[in-house]
Parts: structure tokens; C-alpha cells; sequence
């Protein structure tokens, strides 16, 4: 099961989907609320792509809607593995519940990055990364660089 948050919808349950397909499993999807769209349009394209090469369409099936049906796919012992992919309380809560029936979970959530910065590094190059990693998407990502570290050891 793949639970993917509002932004990036279709990278973080390509990731995920491309894995479990890989592994022979089916992958049932519920994206955010404000992404309903994008799932549904890419769910069609899955369906297009499965049907041409003779396969069930179901083997990627999507859900749509709230929090109530990540709260049943978090507690649903037909799903072995569920990945969620949003904020540090939600995904606490996810992993406690997937726990709790012995299931697995991966979680992806809000992230905390550091960038390290060498006494040797190229500065030009390190303000223009730096600068890019801290708000080249508006802190919307998972990878955003929240603290700056300069070692003085090398």
C-alpha cells in the first residue's frame, strides 16, 4: 500500500509502485486529498499500459479520499507493507497502528536536513546549492535543507 502526500504525488508512489511491481506485488493507492487528479489520471494511464500488455488492470488500484482510508489501509492485515509518505505526527501514528498488527511500514516523513560544508569546498558552488537545496521548492520537500554546518576539520 502506498500512501503519498500533496506534493510530489506522482514521484513518491512511482518509487514505491515501480518496488512492489518489481517484486511481483499489486499496489493499492490512496493519495492526498488535493491530489485527486493526479491520481486518477495516472491510474489511467497504469490501466492503459496493463491492458496492452495483456495484464490486469487491478494490479494497481487506487483509493480516494480522507484521512479514514489511510486510517483502514494502516490497519488492514491484507496490506503486508504500507508506505506513508507526509508529516512526522501523522506518520508516528501510521507506524504505531501497521505496528500494532505485526505489519511493515516505510516512512517518509518530514525531514530535517543538514548540508556540511568543508573548509575546502568551492563557495561559489556550495551558496548556489545551499541556496537551491533551502528554497528552490518553497520548503516543500521532504529534502529541504533546514541547517547549514560549517567543519572546520577536514
Amino acid at each position: 500500500g502506498v500512501i503519498s502526500a500533496f506534493n510530489f504525488p506522482a514521484a513518491v508512489y512511482g518509487w514505491n509502485s515501480a518496488i512492489s511491481l518489481i517484486c511481483g506485488n499489486s499496489v493499492l493507492w490512496k493519495g492526498a486529498p488535493s491530489t485527486s487528479l493526479v491520481s486518477i489520471a495516472i491510474t489511467k494511464i497504469l490501466e492503459d499500459v496493463f491492458k496492452k500488455n495483456q495484464l490486469p488492470a487491478s494490479i494497481c488500484s487506487l483509493l480516494t479520499g480522507g484521512a479514514e482510508i489511510g486510517a483502514s489501509m494502516a490497519e488492514s492485515s491484507e496490506i503486508d507493507l504500507l508506505s506513508f509518505t507526509g508529516s512526522t505526527a501523522v506518520g508516528a501514528k501510521v507506524g504505531q497502528i501497521v505496528q500494532k498488527r505485526f505489519g511493515r511500514s516505510l516512512l517518509e516523513l518530514g525531514g530535517n536536513n543538514a548540508i556540511v560544508v568543508m573548509p575546502d569546498a568551492d563557495l561559489d558552488l556550495t551558496v548556489r546549492s545551499v541556496l537551491f537545496a533551502a528554497v528552490g521548492t518553497a520548503g516543500q520537500r521532504c529534502t529541504t535543507a533546514r541547517r547549514l554546518v560549517y567543519s572546520i576539520f577536514l
